[in-house]
């Protein structure tokens, strides 16, 4: 596994643990400036992720979008359902649900 691939992988499982302790908004924070910008931004580093990662990656955004969705945060819910849709992530069509639910236009790639 790739230094950032692992990077990836070990980043979404600390987001989950960090989302358990009740830290949920710094847990986002982190997760959102260092990985999602970091891989999803960044036009050359999507390469870099493998299957596993790209996975992850998907996980953290749906949770993060349910998460922004119960705090009435629904234009950063729309922004991490889009980032799913734009980058072909695993769970993109359920991201689409997503958008569609709240009558959103889906993210600009």
């Amino acid at each position: 596994m790739s230094g950032r691939m692992t990077r990836v992988v070990l980043d979404g499982e600390a987001l989950h643990r960090l989302s358990a302790l009740q830290e949920a908004d710094k847990a986002q924070a982190v997760w959102w400036n260092d990985v999602i910008d970091a891989f999803l931004v960044q036009p050359a580093a999507k390469e870099t992720l493998g299957a596993k990662g790209r996975w992850w990656l998907a996980q953290t955004l749906f949770e993060s979008a349910r998460r922004f969705e119960s705090a009435g945060r629904l234009e950063e819910a729309r922004r991490a359902w889009g980032l799913i849709v734009a980058s072909k992530l695993p769970g993109e069509a359920a991201a689409r649900e997503q958008l569609a639910r709240f009558h959103l236009p889906e993210a600009k790639s």
